[in-house]
């Protein structure tokens, strides 16, 4: 499972959003409008460290198209552990940033 680390391990869901801290960037737009526009092979770590990430931050543009959501599709046995992990956790997972010249930021 994928998991924040806050004072204690928690487990992401749509519900315990907003108890997060603040220094964790959640979604602000709707997610229940966003729909299917992109399909994607394979939901892997690369795959939600980039274009999921780049998908998410178009979402949070004012006047965003909710039509870009992708549909993960799992083609090989190991994919069945990612989205069960996924499915469990409302498709949320977290990313965490550091650069040599920046804080650490932390994003769902």
């Amino acid at each position: 499972h994928v998991f924040v680390v806050c004072s204690s391990m928690t487990s992401l869901s749509g519900s315990n959003l907003t108890n997060l801290p603040s220094h964790i960037t959640i979604p602000s737009y709707d997610r229940s409008k966003v729909v299917p526009g992109i399909a994607h092979i394979g939901v892997g770590a690369f795959h939600r460290a980039h274009q999921a990430v780049y998908v998410d931050r178009c979402l949070h543009l004012p006047g965003h198209d909710a039509s870009w959501g992708i549909v993960g599709i799992g083609l090989l046995p190991f994919d069945v552990p990612v989205r069960d992990a996924l499915l469990a956790q409302a498709a949320l997972h977290s990313l965490n940033e550091k650069g040599p010249n920046r804080n650490k930021s932390t994003r769902i």
